[in-house]
């Protein structure tokens, strides 16, 4: 088996790197690894269409089916930005009713405080009867 080797061998430099690289290249080559593309094209069964043969039957109708849903697929996307325009829309009437319970939040403070107002001032008129206890007793209150 040694001499097989030396014989196989002939030629190698003497350095175990390039020992190594001639082994391999031999052993790629009887395996057939090193093959040109155009064989392994031909040779091979599973590739979907070969140069050989031209196209698979059916091929016409997955590329259809693909284009479909290429098609779908942008659709899609355009919904998707047209409904970024409808958030902002969104987003600017929260704003808008936001703004629209501030103020009237202020509008109420101030007609309560017009109302307290009110009533201290009739308390007063009336040394201390009316106003606030008016209103309890008119509700059904004793005061």
């Amino acid at each position: 088996m040694a001499e097989s080797v030396g014989k196989d061998l002939k030629g190698v430099k003497e350095s175990s790197c390039g020992k190594i690289d001639e082994i391999l290249k031999r052993k790629r080559e009887q395996s057939g690894e090193g093959r040109r593309e155009e064989d392994i094209f031909k040779s091979c069964k599973k590739t979907p269409r070969s140069p050989e043969k031209g196209r698979m039957e059916g091929e016409g109708e997955i590329w259809e089916i693909l284009k479909g849903w290429k098609e779908e697929m942008e659709d899609a996307a355009k919904e998707v930005r047209g409904m970024k325009g409808w958030k902002e829309e969104i987003r600017m009437m929260k704003e808008e009713v936001k703004e629209g319970i501030k103020e009237q939040g202020g509008w109420l403070r101030g007609e309560v405080e017009e109302l307290r107002r009110e009533f201290r001032e009739r308390e007063e008129l009336e040394g201390g009867k009316g106003g606030v206890e008016e209103l309890y007793q008119g509700a059904g209150g004793e005061a």
